[in-house]
């Protein structure tokens, strides 16, 4: 635990300098995901596929002789704390708080319709999340490995009769949250410096934050193995890059009077001053 400690302290501190990190502009001003495959119809299609893809959650659940290394004793604080960082309280923490810097950016960069186009990015999220999740639930299904909380060696096998303590691979908790971290590390590199992208970063930063720290609650709840939260974790953030890849990044509409004002942007920091102004 004090590794997970250790870790988290230090994604925190990313996220929050990445707040204070100095603002690079670009000549051609801020940067704004697109629709997916640069037309409407690609959106409708992506998030078609992306509702679709959790389906897989009922299909029958495969029940192997595939074990953990070691048995673990079940830790419901653990647990608990899992669903708060990972699961959907992970995936509610990471998408309110995206969806919050990334209107700082916008707004920030003095873009039109800030609070509008700032959901584009949580729509990248939610996809990220419901592809991430359907994955996860195939491979779950098709793998059957047992928990460590129910696992009682190679001879007995795994003694529960539950089929959710059959499906330890990979962990559902990390790949959504994972991919979220994904998606906005993908958006933050590609925004070519434009605006204060430290509120981008710090997006990215919090998601990994919480994506970690659901992946070691998960091991100390006895919910899973390292290898089914780092399979989760690697599977979230590639689904999450390449939802974010599927969208161009195009140039964000910017206030006329923002342009007629030497061609600067207003960038006075908003994180800390939202109150009244959603």
């Amino acid at each position: 635990m004090k590794r997970a400690r250790r870790l988290g302290l230090a994604g925190a501190i990313f996220a929050l300098s990445a707040l204070a990190a100095p603002e690079a502009r670009a000549a051609d001003g801020p940067k704004a995901p697109g629709w997916a495959f640069g037309s409407v119809g690609g959106e409708i299609g992506l998030a078609a596929a992306s509702a679709a893809v959790p389906a897989f959650y009922f299909l029958p659940q495969r029940r192997s002789r595939w074990g953990p290394f070691a048995a673990h004793t079940h830790h419901v604080d653990a647990e608990l704390i899992s669903n708060i960082v990972g699961g959907p309280g992970g995936i509610l923490f990471a998408s309110a708080l995206g969806y919050g810097w990334e209107y700082a950016y916008l707004r920030s960069s003095s873009v039109e319709g800030a609070p509008l186009l700032a959901m584009r990015a949580s729509v990248i999220d939610l996809e990220s999340v419901l592809l991430s999740t359907g994955l996860v639930q195939l491979v779950k299904r098709m793998s059957g490995r047992c928990r460590p909380w129910a696992w009682a060696g190679s001879v007995k096998g795994c003694v529960s009769p539950r089929d959710d303590d059959h499906a330890s691979f990979p962990s559902g908790h990390t790949a959504p949250v994972a991919s979220i971290a994904g998606a906005r590390l993908l958006i933050a590199l590609r925004s070519d410096g434009a605006g204060p992208i430290g509120y981008r970063y710090a997006a990215f930063g919090f998601a990994e934050v919480l994506s970690i720290g659901a992946a070691f609650a998960r091991v100390g709840a006895g919910a899973h193995s390292w290898e089914d939260v780092s399979v989760g974790w690697l599977l979230g953030h590639a689904t999450g890059a390449l939802v974010a890849l599927a969208h161009p990044m195009v140039d964000a509409p910017v206030i006329e009077s923002s342009r007629q004002a030497g061609g600067a942007l207003s960038g006075a920091p908003l994180f800390f001053s939202w109150g009244g102004q959603f």
